[in-house]
This record gives structure tokens, sequence and C-alpha cells, in this order.
């Protein structure tokens, strides 16, 4: 067991052992991929072939986090690049973990992420209305031209939003 794992094991009663959690959790994964959920002190790269794994055992790692390291759901981050990566890790979580009292981890698309990091420093500063990230063109075309009639008093045409 880890030392920074160890120390939450002593200070919090966590949900299980290291070796509980690997015998429940990994007993199907190479031990390279053991080694990855385990590894909980900083950053870990997962460079593989599609199918070959990494959404599990990112899974098992944040799982490994909260059971074993004790740490609460709610400073863990999890990012990926759409909108159905992160509903399927929360599906996947929920299903190899259910509904522990843990909690499920944050898991955010990279613009999710950001809106939210530009809400908190709004908060922060007291800053309300921030603009949002907008996704779809119809909202950025609008907002361009609600911009151009508020600084030239006119209505801007087709072309001139698109450009």
């Amino acid at each position: 067991m880890s030392a920074i794992c160890y120390t939450y094991y002593i200070e919090r009663r966590i949900a299980m052992t290291e070796k509980e959690f690997i015998e429940r959790y990994t007993h199907h994964m190479t031990d390279a991929q053991k080694q990855a959920v385990v590894s909980s002190n900083g950053a870990t790269l997962l460079l593989a072939v599609p199918g070959s794994g990494k959404t599990t055992v990112l899974i098992a790692r944040l799982g490994y986090m909260l059971c074993v390291c004790g740490i609460s759901a709610e400073n863990i981050l999890a990012v990926t690049y759409t909108r159905a990566a992160a509903a399927e890790l929360k599906r996947r979580f929920s299903a190899m973990f259910g509904e522990r009292k843990t909690g499920i981890p944050d898991i955010r698309t990279i613009n999710g992420f950001s809106a939210k990091v530009i809400e908190r420093y709004g908060e922060l500063y007291g800053r309300e209305n921030i603009p949002c990230l907008m996704s779809k063109e119809g909202d950025r075309k609008k907002l361009i031209g609600d911009i151009y009639r508020q600084l030239t008093g006119e209505y801007a045409d087709a072309m001139t939003v698109n450009d």
C-alpha cells in the first residue's frame, strides 16, 4: 500500500484494503494495468490501442482512489473530450462500483471543465452573467449579430455574421 493511501487508511477508515480492491476489481487485468490502477501519486499515462482496456483501467483507478485511498469524490476530476465519453465513463463507473457512500467523481468534458472554472472565478470576483462557452453554431451567430447591432446600431446580414 502506498504511503499516501496508508495515511488515508489510518485517518478515514476507508472502504477496503488495497488487497481486497485488487482481488475484487482488477483480477482480470494485466500487471501493467494493475500498476496503473494503484499508482495514485500523480498522473499516469495510459497509451494503448483501442479496445485494450484504458477506460476500464481509468474507472478502476477512480474507484481505487475512492475506496482504498479514501479520497473524497469531490476532490477527483476526470476529463474527457466528448459528452458521450463522459456519459459512458459515468455509466461504467456506476455499473462497476454502484451507488456507494463515497459518491461518484466529477467526470466532465474539457468544455464542461472550462465552463466550471470560468463560473467559479466569476463567483470569486463577484461577477454574474459571465458569457458561457457556446457549442451551437446558431447560438454563436446570434451572439455575433447582437454584438454587431449594439456596436453599429444596424442588423448584421448573414455574410457579416458568417465572416
